[in-house]
């Protein structure tokens, strides 16, 4: 079932490629955007309505190559999202249970706040654990699309992929207009002592769209 979300938003930052291969299980490459670094995307989501009720969201994920399939469409881009924290212990169960997503044990706080240059969030628990900043970009108009995603998760040992669709009005743009703070954090411990460029290689923003994730199914 889709759930409608007011804003998702995302930016894309260069890590050094071994710092992402260490991130990801085997069988998973990380794309690079140039030589010696890959891309690490910063997501928050203000999702409402569906089965778990209203809820906001934080992923962090490795960009990795799609796996192509006989009779599927081409995926706009693939990822390993290696933790999620959400702000309702419902909806971490549900993504949990149902797609195998690797959450973050407790409730966290998402503020997120829209201004007349973007959209930005906060993230904390009990202490700070990422400020993201995303922008419209150089006068980037907004766009009605329809984009498919793969999510690559864990199932116990073995990999599966799942894949997301997404609809809604978008802007996407490479000004690099917007800003990444991470903080000391047990969330961001798998980042710990890795550069992070702080000034994202392109961000996007969806708005008053929806989101359908299909099940997980082995790779």
């Amino acid at each position: 079932m889709p759930v409608s979300l007011s804003d998702g938003f995302c930016g894309f930052f260069g890590l050094a490629t071994e710092a992402g291969r260490r991130i990801l299980p085997a069988g998973l490459e990380p794309v690079e955007h140039c030589h010696g670094q890959s891309v690490l995307a910063v997501v928050a989501f203000d999702f409402h309505g569906g089965q778990v009720g209203p809820y906001r969201e934080l992923v962090l994920a490795i960009q990795v190559a799609p796996r192509l399939f006989p009779g599927h469409p081409v995926p706009h881009l693939a990822m390993f999202p290696f933790l999620l924290g959400t702000t309702t212990e419902p909806a971490r169960d549900h993504g949990i249970r149902q797609y195998h997503l690797p959450h973050y044990r407790r409730d966290i706080q998402v503020h997120i706040e829209r201004s007349g240059e973007g959209i930005a969030a906060s993230a904390s628990d009990e202490s700070p654990i990422v400020e993201l900043r995303v922008t419209k970009g150089g006068g980037a108009p907004w766009r009605t699309v329809h984009r498919r995603y793969q999510l690559f998760v864990m199932d116990g040992a073995s990999l599966c992929v799942s894949e997301v669709v997404m609809s809604g009005e978008l802007i996407e743009h490479e000004e690099e207009g917007g800003a990444l703070d991470l903080f000391p954090h047990d969330f961001t411990a798998s980042l710990a002592g890795v550069e992070v460029t702080l000034r994202p290689i392109m961000e996007q923003w969806m708005r008053n769209g929806t989101e359908a994730f299909h099940p997980p199914r082995p790779t």
